[in-house]
């Protein structure tokens, strides 16, 4: 695998644990579990971010 399609794959991998969190999230009642997976969503969200621009840069853009 080139570096695009690790970087598109892990994209992929971080939109997935997001939906993941955000579906969790809805189903809980605990106010600071909420608030912990809500942190993790965030983070998951800022990974997906930097890696698109770094796919951005790759990709010569």
């Amino acid at each position: 695998m080139d570096d695009i399609s690790l970087i598109e794959e892990a994209i992929k991998l971080e939109m997935e644990a997001e939906k993941r969190y955000a579906e969790q999230i809805k189903t809980m009642k605990d106010p600071f579990l909420v608030g912990f997976l809500e942190g993790l969503r965030r983070n998951e969200e800022e990974h997906g971010n930097f890696l698109r621009g770094i796919l951005e840069r790759l990709k010569g853009g």
